[in-house]
């Protein structure tokens, strides 16, 4: 009884349901892998939803997303002209030197490989 007089009382609240939630704000990452069923390639896209947090992105079935927000996240991941040929050339370890020619130690050398190969992540 006292749980149908706690409903009846129930006023629907426009505001319950936010439509953010199902809003894409980016794309953050993309994963390809085998269906394991069929054998054909599925790609998921991680989905920073508007209005929530980093914590609550989801993967989604590429077929699911705006292929706009899509190609937003394809595009920013190219590197900038001036530096792709800096991507598309192997860089090993032997390559990196100070302006001195002195060499670099494992994590300077990482660090600057990475600056190297995308300085953007600096900028987060």
């Amino acid at each position: 009884m006292l749980l149908s007089c706690h409903l009846s009382s129930f006023q629907p609240d426009e505001d319950l349901f936010n439509p953010d939630y199902v809003e894409v704000d980016r794309v953050l990452e993309v994963a390809v892998t085998t269906d394991t069923e069929t054998g054909e390639e599925v790609t998921h896209y991680l989905v920073k939803w508007c209005s929530l947090s980093y914590e609550e992105a989801t993967w989604e079935l590429q077929e699911d997303l705006d292929p706009e927000k899509i190609r937003e996240f394809e595009e920013i991941q190219k590197p900038p002209a001036d530096l792709r040929h800096m991507v598309s050339r192997n860089i090993s370890i032997d390559d990196v030197s100070t302006q001195s020619g002195a060499k670099l130690g494992p994590l300077r050398m990482g660090l600057s490989l990475w600056c190297l190969i995308d300085p953007f992540l600096l900028l987060f």
